[in-house]
């Protein structure tokens, strides 16, 4: 549903915004009131808290508009409010704006081409109200921002900050909270005294050219098995990687846990900082793995780590071969080359094992 709005986005939004603009009348004036937009990107939304985390430190009263899929996220102690929008029921959309209307001094959009959230943070009456450059879209805002390709995510998201002047030269992410009780549920499952290895085997459904085939990772699994007696595998995510796991898990001959659809969001957090590494493609939980420390070997396809990989880059294995220089997504105007272009066929296995060795 997801890519469908996003076609519909691209042709109609630009459109709205451009009507919207015609009314629009900004007063400046300091307030500590901020709405932070974020609407979509498990990845992009572990990489806004530390931008949020910031302001609250710089005494801004911060709350998040976003979306029930990435709604958890925001679940912390220095977020003030998290307003839940669905995006497909256009009586929602017009509720929340009549709710939020005028509540904010300061609306900030992290999104880098979505017009809807350019357009209901027009509609909201902020007085500054700060957002990417580029495309239609920017001209709502009355502070503007450009976005980078040659920078990493979280460092075009402290970006936005600039305006306020707030900087940050050494950003890091946010541990993300989970309970006491979630602790003890991953606890009771997990097998004692070995060497846990996380395998995410999948990403989104609008994403499957980032995917690194399965049968890669099989023989990644099953020469962990043959080499060290002292790892157990644990299979981590949805309905998704639940399709290819089924595909491969009569060949598996290493010692696994699948954790497959058996965690929530807090479980899943906890797990993963029991992991002494976590081996998955280009996708949200790979953020979500070194926001919780955990040592990530990301896949890397169609997509250049050195913008969006696994933070900070330094920490972690971010694989990356593109020996013919095949065109990549192109965040900021979100350009998607064709699936053939897909770089993943040349990471090899070898490179995953000397990565964990």
């Amino acid at each position: 549903m997801i890519g469908v709005y996003r076609a519909v986005d691209r042709f109609f939004g630009g459109v709205l915004v451009n009507l919207i603009r015609f009314f629009l009348r900004y007063v400046h004036q300091n307030n500590k009131k901020i709405l932070v937009i974020r609407l979509w990107a498990l990845g992009d939304s572990v990489n806004i808290l530390p931008v949020i985390k910031k302001l609250d430190e710089e005494g801004f009263e911060v709350s998040v508009l976003t979306t029930k899929n990435i709604s958890k996220i925001f679940d912390q102690v220095f977020i003030k409010n998290v307003y839940v929008l669905d995006y497909l029921n256009i009586f929602n959309i017009f509720r929340i704006i009549y709710a939020l209307r005028g509540r904010f001094k300061i609306i900030i959009d992290s999104e880098q081409f979505m017009n809807l959230s350019a357009v209901i943070g027009a509609l909201l009456k902020p007085n500054i109200f700060i957002g990417y450059s580029h495309l239609s879209r920017g001209k709502l805002y009355n502070y503007r921002v450009d976005y980078s390709e040659n920078k990493h995510l979280i460092v075009n998201f402290f970006s936005l900050l600039r305006p306020l002047g707030i900087s940050e030269r050494n950003p890091k992410l946010i541990k993300l909270y989970y309970s006491q009780k979630a602790k003890e549920n991953v606890d009771s499952q997990i097998p004692k005294n070995k060497i846990l290895i996380g395998i995410h085997l999948g990403t989104g459904s609008t994403a499957k050219a980032r995917r690194w085939p399965k049968e890669q990772f099989l023989k990644v699994i099953n020469e962990l098995g043959r080499k060290h007696n002292d790892v157990s595998i644990v299979f981590t995510g949805k309905n998704e990687e639940e399709k290819i796991f089924n595909e491969i898990k009569d060949k598996i001959e290493s010692p696994y846990l699948n954790l497959i659809n058996k965690l929530n969001m807090e479980e899943f957090y906890y797990l993963l900082t029991k992991l002494k590494a976590f081996i998955c493609n280009d996708t949200g939980p790979m953020h979500l793995a070194a926001a919780m420390g955990t040592r990530v070997i990301a896949i890397f396809g169609l997509n250049n780590p050195k913008k969006v990989g696994a933070w900070p880059l330094n920490k972690h294995f971010n694989l990356y071969k593109n020996p013919y220089n095949w065109p990549i997504i192109n965040n900021k105007y979100s350009i998607y080359p064709r699936q053939k272009y897909s770089t993943v066929k040349f990471i090899k296995v070898e490179d995953v094992l000397k990565a964990l060795e």
